[in-house]
């Protein structure tokens, strides 16, 4: 949740110091936490909605001084985000789920903070995970064991990601 927090703070108080202008900016938020999705809890979907409201309430006051003013939504994937005009998409943590998203928003900035498959390196710019590819962590966890077993004179491990 924490990287939920700062990215929205980083995003939001950095991107429109300049402008004067009132403008609300739409901040939209697609992740799996509908009741039927066994991988979420009650406690992960309010930690979530929490991360959101903290982050928006810490860069309100900065953003309004520039003319701007956040509206939020959360959806459980039942709704269309680029219909209604979204600035950017902070989408699914699940990489399958999170190329699904981008095959619908593909003029929409979006970002994951957590997919982590190594076709969102392909997305080009406009769509991004705060998280590295299973093969950057594959090559830095073999590169860790192999760096262990030399200091404990075995040559026999196993990783797995």
């Amino acid at each position: 949740m924490k990287v939920i927090i700062c990215f929205v703070l980083l995003f939001c108080t950095g991107a429109f110091a300049g402008s004067l202008p009132s403008k609300i900016v739409k901040l939209f938020f697609v992740e799996a936490l509908a009741p039927m999705d066994t991988t979420s809890s009650e406690r992960f979907q309010r930690d979530y909605d929490d991360a959101i409201r903290i982050g928006i309430q810490l860069s309100s006051n900065r953003l309004a001084s520039c003319g701007y003013k956040i509206e939020s939504k959360s959806f459980l994937y039942s709704a269309s985000a680029a219909a209604e005009g979204a600035w950017l998409i902070v989408g699914p943590r699940r990489s399958n789920h999170y190329l699904l998203l981008v095959k619908g928003a593909e003029n929409i900035p979006t970002v994951s903070i957590m997919a982590s498959s190594n076709e969102i390196q392909k997305l080009g710019k406009l769509h991004v995970s705060l998280s590295p590819t299973n093969q950057k962590m594959a090559l830095s966890a073999a590169k860790e064991a192999a760096l262990r077993t030399k200091r404990t004179k075995r040559n026999n491990y196993l990783t797995l990601v």
